[in-house]
């Protein structure tokens, strides 16, 4: 093995906004960093120090070397003790000409020295500044690549190159300096500042490599897993220790539940180190970049702590190989946050979190994010958007109901454990849990996953029938698209049947293209059906049931429907389907919304009550909101009736219309 030293003193700085122009990334592999930085200049935001980087070339007969730099300031280079001058920087990239040939069996050290002022991206991620403190925010939203390294330290900055850091942090005397891994030792410097030398052995990409600097204090546990025990450890501003333990309470039951669900906590430390950023947080590993704000004593943003745990599973421990891939990384960490809330609380916190998802991801998604987009393939410009973190989440609930529990974990563990520490694409992830599953996930991703917009899922004809004493109903469903191409396939959606006794009896439904028919074998009679009924496919409905015993008031939380029983006898059940999809069948002379409910049920008497649909909410405006002097509501018993104008109130204060309750489907309209 070769080892040869490379010396690269000081940097200058410009002014151009960074953009990718060249393709040498690939061309080496970085191995270990070595990051020895003062940070202490507070009032000028400036760094100091260097960077040595150990790699091996891809290639034999390897002469030049480039790396990212961003906007700091380079002056020389030293090779062997000698100074190079075949060498360039153009505030991007460094580009080096050695001076003999290296080959894939030699590893190279380069030492980089440094100073300047790091930046932030335009509009996410970066290095920051303030009075209080210093830290990395390892991506750049706005940037291209990514990844965002390179604003502190020179690298190879992309997602799939991964290696091992130490990191010497040189501060002043009154504060800390907190990075990733294992805190190895802290070094008295003798003259009012220390080094904080930090180690990480595990294999990183250069985004999730952190540094964070203030005045901090140490709050500590160990948490005994399922593997080893792992230190966990939140270092927060003064004095608020007693608030980072009401905040965190529960943060070593979310990690008992992930490594449950998902395999053991595969890092050296469970860290968080509090910060002044404001716009949330950033999963560096094993040292998550947490916002001041969340740490306030309340629980009120576990959501924010959970997903950034996840991350030690998807995203940390398995990276995603491209910028449109990255669902893998958010989707699912937007997921756990639902996959928490169920196994801490119980499957109803978990329903109301996925319901709310998937109604803000029908209403708004592709508003927020310009159009419909498939969840993979995002264009660059939208890697961090509405469609990779809400619709990617709304899709890994779908592949749960389609995979069924046992084997989507079982799924899940395989392929976490096959790509650890290694960088995985959507087609990796189909291509593992279809192995471990012994289901082809094919028509399942080249819809959900590969195509833009929705499918909507209903029943058009049911027959109930007697023969030989036995029952049967034959099913027939059928598909309708929302900004789709072409029909999902392979579908399997569960449908329940109702007995007198208002109990159920679920079968599954497969089938493919636009309509479907089976028949099925049933212990009686049904005397109702119901598609989907436990919400489990993701398609253009938000559904809501409830068992009512009592008269009262009842929110469908995230139906925009609230039903007041006025009188009631024994049970009902009541299912509001808010379906986001036009109705047909509507006379041509009414201008129709963009959706319309169904009311479907069952009672032993009829239903005495009254009925809001909603047009304005916290969460949501109807397109009619703003011309609700002219809403009207149309209504209909069955899909096989005509529909007709109704009897109703309009609350403009509260922002609903309002009737007496009928089962069957209801939709807004105006002349």
């Amino acid at each position: 093995m070769k080892k040869t030293t490379l010396l690269i003193i000081s940097l200058f700085f410009v002014s151009n906004i960074f953009s990718q122009t060249i393709t040498f990334r690939d061309s080496i592999d970085i191995t270990h960093y070595q990051i020895s930085l003062e940070i202490g200049d507070y009032n000028n935001q400036q760094i100091k120090g260097n960077t040595k980087l150990e790699f091996c070339p891809a290639f034999d007969n390897t002469k030049n070397i480039k790396l990212d730099l961003f906007k700091l300031n380079v002056d020389s280079i030293f090779y062997e003790n000698k100074k190079i001058t075949t060498w360039k920087y153009n505030n991007e990239v460094i580009n080096i000409n050695l001076s003999d040939k290296i080959d894939k069996k030699d590893t190279v050290e380069l030492i980089v020295f440094y100073n300047g002022k790091p930046q932030k991206d335009q509009r996410w991620g970066g290095f920051y500044f303030s009075k209080k403190d210093a830290f990395n925010m390892g991506v750049g939203m706005a940037a291209y690549p990514h990844s965002f390294g390179r604003v502190w330290f020179p690298c190879v900055d992309i997602f799939t190159d991964k290696a091992t850091y130490d990191y010497f942090i040189t501060v002043n005397n009154n504060r800390t300096a907190v990075c990733s891994g294992l805190l190895k030792e802290v070094i008295d410097n003798k003259n009012n500042t220390k080094t904080y030398h930090w180690q990480i052995k595990d294999e990183i990409p250069t985004y999730l490599s952190s540094v964070a600097v203030s005045n901090y204090d140490l709050f500590s546990k160990t948490y005994n897993g399922i593997e080893e025990k792992i230190p966990s450890d939140i270092y927060v501003f003064e004095n608020k220790i007693i608030k980072a333990e009401k905040s965190f309470k529960n943060l070593h039951d979310a990690v008992r539940i992930f490594e449950e669900k998902l395999g053991a906590y595969s890092w050296e430390r469970i860290g968080y180190v509090e910060t002044t950023f404001n716009a949330g947080a950033m999963e560096h590993a094993t040292n998550v970049t947490y916002p001041s704000y969340a740490v306030n004593g309340t629980l009120k943003n576990q959501d924010l702590f959970v997903h950034e745990l996840s991350h030690s599973w998807f995203g940390n421990l398995v990276t995603c190989k491209t910028s449109e891939d990255m669902w893998l990384n958010e989707g699912w960490a937007s997921y756990c946050e639902a996959l928490f809330r169920e196994f801490f609380y119980d499957k109803e916190n978990y329903k109301k979190y996925v319901r709310e998802n998937h109604f803000k991801v029908l209403t708004n998604t592709h508003l927020r994010d310009g159009a419909y987009f498939s969840v993979y393939g995002i264009p660059h410009t939208k890697t961090y958007g509405s469609t990779v973190y809400d619709k990617g989440a709304d899709v890994v609930h779908c592949l749960r109901g389609y995979m069924s529990d046992s084997l989507f974990f079982a799924s899940a563990k395989n392929y976490l454990k096959e790509f650890a520490y290694k960088n995985a694409d959507t087609e990796d992830l189909k291509n593992s849990f279809s192995k471990t599953s012994n289901i082809d996930l094919t028509d399942f991703f080249d819809f959900w996953i590969y195509s833009k917009g929705f499918t909507f899922f209903e029943i058009i004809s049911h027959n109930n029938y007697e023969k030989d004493g036995k029952y049967y109903t034959e099913i027939e469903v059928r598909q309708r698209l929302i900004a789709a191409k072409n029909y999902a396939n392979s579908n399997r959606i569960e449908i329940f049947f109702m007995n007198e006794e208002m109990e159920f009896k679920k079968r599954v439904f497969e089938f493919s293209g636009e309509l479907g028919k089976k028949t099925f074998e049933l212990p009686f009679k049904p005397i109702a059906i119901y598609l989907d009924l436990e919400e489990k496919t993701a398609d253009a409905t938000v559904d809501n049931y409830k068992f009512i015993e009592t008269k009262g008031n009842y929110d469908f939380d995230a139906t925009l429907v609230k039903i007041k029983l006025l009188n009631i006898i024994d049970k009902a059940f009541l299912r509001v389907q808010n379906c986001w999809i036009e109705p047909e069948g509507v006379n041509k002379k009414y201008e129709l919304n963009t959706h319309y409910w169904k009311i479907e049920g069952a009672s032993h008497e009829k239903i005495d009550g009254e009925i809001k649909f909603y047009y304005k909410n916290n969460y949501y405006t109807d397109k009619f909101a703003n011309n609700k002097n002219n809403i009207i509501l149309l209504y209909r018993a069955t899909p096989k009736t005509k529909w007709r104008k109704i009897e109703f109130k309009n609350n403009k204060k509260e922002g609903c219309i309002s009737c007496e309750i009928n089962l069957g489907e209801y939709v807004f309209a105006k002349k």
